[in-house]
């Protein structure tokens, strides 16, 4: 058979194979994400697909080496700023703390440099009187004079040393505070990477806090769209997100707004802030989400409200 009679089916045969392929490629993620039924409302709703995340969010360690001697807390649980989360072995250095606040709070050697610069200023007068009345000479003089300046400068150093064993306290309670973790917002434990017992390095990561209160999702907006070139701060945003299969559209605030585009992507990011509902309705951070920056028409709505979804929260 001729090459020129065999074009034909080769060509007809490729165009099978292409389109074969193309019907078991999947769906674009930023419809697959959401269910089935809730697609069509994503093409309807538009704006910028994104993901959730926690306000606060903070990835915690020990910043010296150490072993881990108690966990005061677990995973999930509510801790406010401040609350002790996880201690390690602190014992040699509460010792110290504690040698170092006797010799911070001592007034002894301060004391006692006093009675002697007191006592060597009580002979120097006598040695001046007795030297103004021809009773003394010189050297005895001098030698008191010298005697009740340098008891000065030994009683002005006593002050000073006591100063500074009080900055030593200082670095021992902060070398001390290290080894025991807190709370640095109020917030929710996520995840406790370690256990009792485990010697831990510096850099090694041990806990996860997260405040979810509010949550924050970075937009990367197109640069071609007007709309994105004049949001500013405080203006309003909208967002869908799905709950349980439920989409539904929840009001949110824009709180940033980068100066600089991406140059390949050509976008921009925006934050939005969210105020995440309580209790059954609680949004999980990390899911996805989808933002626009004008409010979505009576037909989105209606769209969502025909398969079950909740309409705009104001």
């Amino acid at each position: 058979m001729k090459l020129d009679s065999l074009l034909p089916l080769l060509v007809g045969g490729l165009l099978l194979a292409t389109s074969a392929l193309a019907s078991q490629q999947p769906e674009s993620p930023a419809v697959k994400d959401l269910s089935a039924a809730s697609r069509e409302t994503v093409k309807a709703f538009g704006g910028v697909k994104a993901v959730t995340r926690p306000s606060r969010d903070a990835t915690m360690g020990f910043q010296v080496p150490t072993q881990i001697v108690n966990i005061l807390v677990k995973g999930g649980q509510k801790v406010k700023a401040g609350d002790a989360l996880i201690r390690g072995d602190d014992a040699e250095d509460a010792a110290l703390v504690e040698l170092q606040q006797m010799r911070a709070q001592t007034r002894i050697p301060i004391e006692a440099a006093a009675k002697a610069r007191d006592l060597a200023l009580l002979e120097f007068r006598r040695t001046e009187d007795a030297f103004n009345m021809k009773a003394s000479n010189q050297q005895e003089y001098d030698r008191a004079k010298l005697a009740w300046e340098r008891s000065v400068l030994e009683y002005d150093n006593a002050v000073q040393q006591s100063a500074q064993e009080g900055s030593g306290l200082k670095a021992r309670e902060a070398r001390l505070a290290k080894l025991t973790l807190t709370a640095p917002f109020d917030g929710v434990i996520d995840v406790i990477q370690a256990d009792v017992g485990q010697s831990i390095t510096e850099s090694k990561e041990v806990l996860r806090i997260v405040n979810v209160d509010k949550l924050w999702i970075d937009a990367n907006a197109s640069i071609d769209d007007e709309t994105t070139l004049k949001i500013k701060e405080g203006d309003s945003a909208w967002v869908l997100v799905e709950v349980v299969g439920k989409p539904r559209i929840l009001s949110a605030k824009v709180t940033e707004v980068a100066p600089a585009a991406h140059p390949v992507a050509r976008t921009r990011r925006i934050r939005v802030e969210l105020d995440n509902p309580s209790g059954p309705d609680q949004l999980l951070a990390g899911d996805a989400a989808w933002v626009r920056f004008t409010e979505p028409g009576a037909d989105v709505v209606k769209s969502i409200a025909s398969i079950g979804g909740e309409g705009l929260d104001r």
